[in-house]
């Protein structure tokens, strides 16, 4: 103490500039915490942007699977078109050859090509059905994979 506080308590002694030390300090802490809540604010902000990526890749992930499964499907449909057209020119080269060689027993030779067209017709509709069962499976497929390698949220 000092001379002239005797007997009460002691005085203490502040260094020079003691005031504006904690000021700082306090200044200091300010900033700090304004620089974390703006930390905080971006990370929430990029937080929803990835979110929103994510969406619109998951969403393009199924629309590039449906158009590959849609332009397999056509491929196929049009290599189909195409033998079907050289099977029907074939088959009309083939009954025209032997209308003139059976002509003079017509009515067997159009039972017989009767016959012959819904057997043709059944075969077709065999290979159809097959064909479109294969395509889903293949579509059930890939809908599975897409599913295992999409990325679940973890919140």
């Amino acid at each position: 103490g000092t001379a002239s506080n005797m007997g009460g308590p002691p005085t203490p002694i502040r260094p020079a500039g003691g005031v504006s030390t904690l000021g700082n300090a306090r200044k200091d802490v300010d900033e700090a915490m304004g620089i974390v809540r703006d930390s905080m604010t971006m990370l929430a902000e990029r937080d929803v942007r990835l979110h929103n990526m994510e969406d619109k890749a998951t969403s393009l992930q199924g629309a590039s699977t449906a158009f590959s499964r849609q332009a397999k499907q056509l491929q196929w449909k049009m290599r189909c078109l195409q033998y079907r057209f050289i099977l029907l020119i074939v088959a009309l080269a083939l009954w025209t050859g032997l209308f003139y060689l059976c002509r003079g027993h017509l009515k067997a030779y159009f039972a017989a090509s009767l016959a012959m067209a819904v057997i043709l017709c059944l075969v077709q509709r065999y290979i159809s059905r097959r064909w479109r069962v294969q395509l889903e499976d293949e579509d059930t497929r890939q809908l599975l994979d897409a599913e295992a390698l999409t990325p679940r949220p973890s919140w």
